[in-house]
């Protein structure tokens, strides 16, 4: 593949620092907006982290109902894209972790109570075998 040649004009320059401009300004208030909190209810309802959500939002995935299985426990669930969270919303609530990426939902290091799953039903099957409907083959003489 090769891209062909185009000058870069006075107007490319203006333009590539009109949206440099843009996007500082961007980051800045959304560090400011995590830094006071200001959604504190709002994300506390869903189960987010202060990173996950004033500064990992949009969350780009494919537009297709998904099975994942939560990090935690184990539990099957649907999501409405291939971006998956990594804890389910029961476990989450009972560990006060957040559902995107697990991890405390105030950023504090835990040293002493790590996470416990709600329920225990991890899954039995790999993925793959589960999204096609079958057990991964074993040898029971290999035991």
């Amino acid at each position: 593949m090769e891209i062909p040649f185009r000058r870069h004009t006075p107007y490319d320059q203006q333009f590539a620092t009109s949206l440099s401009r843009q996007h500082r300004a961007s980051v800045t208030e959304k560090v400011q907006r995590m830094e006071q909190d200001v959604d504190r209810d709002a994300r506390l309802e869903a189960g987010e982290c202060l990173t996950c959500y004033y500064l990992r939002r949009p969350r780009v995935g494919g537009s297709a109902m998904t099975t994942w299985w939560c990090g935690l426990c184990g539990t099957p669930c649907r999501h409405g894209s291939t971006a998956v969270p990594k804890v389910c919303p029961p476990c989450s609530d009972a560990n006060h972790l957040c559902r995107e990426c697990g991890g405390d939902l105030d950023l504090r290091d835990r040293r002493r109570k790590w996470a416990t799953p709600v329920t225990a039903t991890a899954p039995t099957q790999t993925v793959g075998a589960a999204m096609q409907g079958t057990m991964p083959a074993t040898n029971e003489d290999d035991t």
